[in-house]
């Protein structure tokens, strides 16, 4: 996976795991790791390239908004909103301006 990419979705998923502490099960897990391929095979594998700017924003937002929605203590309510936004809007951008990865969840890595 391109360097970018990984730099990107490091957040997306260091923030999803995140405050689970002790409330961390395997189905939570499970789930957030579905929902990071899920944007994944979207973002560079799926029809993101072929969908407006907006829809793509819409579409990585309400996946990483539900990884977030977790009980984090001392949190109001929408504060993570803006840092949702600026990371959907973000990936979102990314999409046809790196090259085609050359690896990832569905690919090998090639020989080094």
């Amino acid at each position: 996976m391109d360097c970018h990419i990984e730099r990107a979705l490091l957040p997306l998923g260091v923030m999803a795991l995140n405050g689970l502490g002790s409330a961390a099960r395997p189905r939570t897990l499970l789930s957030s790791a579905k929902t990071i391929r899920e944007v994944y095979r979207y973002l560079w594998k799926g029809q993101a390239a072929g969908d407006p700017h907006d829809a793509r924003v819409a579409y990585v937002r309400e996946r990483f908004a539900a990884l977030l929605d977790l009980p984090l203590a001392g949190v109001p309510q929408g504060a993570l909103d803006p840092f949702i936004d600026h990371v959907a809007s973000k990936l979102a951008g990314l999409v046809g301006r790196l090259p085609e990865a050359t690896e990832g969840p569905d690919q090998p890595s090639p020989a080094r």
